[in-house]
């Protein structure tokens, strides 16, 4: 190949634009299902809370260092769905779920709703959901998890549709996003305020990458047993970053979500020792999946109305 040749090849190299480039892609999308549709949807999330304590004049000590870690699945059949394709009557069975609190040494395993089946009915602030045959015992942890899977707040991937952009948009282009109906997943912290922002990293194979970071100020946190709201003496800024997976073609839309977090402050509280001043650091991570298809139980054939 001559020299000359060679300099203008460099050259079209060095102006070629990068795939997808230029061109803009509609991201406001939502899963349309229809009735009978069948959906598994797994769920794993982490956390961990430290806090330590000191009166003045005395050496720090730990108060409390709390680990939760949380695997799931269920699957789903959409036994109703509205005119838009939003499931509105949906039987859920709890194949998979365990979660442990404490630490490596102490961790306290809890398998309550592993095995369960729900009827769940309606949809946004008005959906519930009941047990259908025999109704565990609920510990607190799975009865968090159920209220903020199957209750008004709505799975994850669901909260990601809502914070999707209503116009198209390029590669690295950005918009504002309302955090806050994904805030109330948390309701230890009682938010003051919140912004978010989300930007597209990438599309490949027909699936964008969607990037989201949020800041947001809470007024206090939920200590003891009657987790009583205290408020933060300094900090209680929370950061969040949420990474998407968004179908753009086909009818299910966001199939996968992240969310990752922390908040650090302190407290003053009344003990039994007496009135501390109490460093708090939260961590914490969510993930789900969504797919089609799954097999159902016996009982969960039932679709009892």
């Amino acid at each position: 190949m001559s020299v000359a040749a060679l300099l203008l090849l460099l050259a079209a190299a060095a102006t070629a634009s990068p795939a997808g480039a230029g061109e803009l892609f509609d991201l406001d999308r939502r899963a349309i299902w229809r009735a009978q549709d069948v959906a598994t949807r797994t769920y794993v999330s982490s956390g961990r809370l430290v806090m330590v304590g000191s009166r003045l004049g005395d050496a720090q000590g730990l108060i409390l260092r709390r680990y939760v870690s949380t695997r799931a699945v269920s699957v789903e059949k959409f036994l109703e769905v509205d005119r838009e394709g939003n499931p509105i009557r949906v039987l859920a069975h709890i194949s998979d779920w365990l979660e442990q609190r404490g630490d490596a040494e102490t961790a306290i395993a809890d398998r309550t709703i592993r095995g369960a089946t729900l009827l769940v009915n309606g949809r946004g602030r008005n959906r519930s959901w009941t047990f259908v045959g025999p109704a565990p015992e609920l510990s607190s942890g799975s009865k968090q998890w159920l209220d903020a899977n199957f209750g008004a707040t709505g799975p994850l991937t669901v909260l990601l549709e809502r914070m999707l952009p209503k116009r198209k948009v390029a590669i690295a282009e950005s918009w504002t996003v309302d955090p806050l109906p994904l805030l109330e997943r948390i309701p230890q912290y009682r938010i003051e305020s919140a912004t978010g922002t989300g930007s597209l990293r990438a599309v490949q194979n027909g699936v964008a990458q969607v990037h989201f970071s949020f800041a947001a100020f809470s007024r206090g946190t939920a200590f003891g047993r009657d987790e009583e709201i205290l408020p933060w003496n300094r900090g209680g800024a929370m950061r969040l970053t949420l990474e998407a997976s968004v179908a753009l073609e086909g009818a299910r839309a966001v199939t996968f979500g992240r969310l990752n977090s922390s908040i650090d402050g302190e407290i003053t509280a009344n003990l039994p020792e007496g009135t501390m001043s109490i460093a708090v650091e939260n961590s914490w991570a969510q993930q789900q999946t969504v797919s089609e298809g799954g097999e159902f139980p016996p009982l969960a054939r039932e679709e009892r109305r």
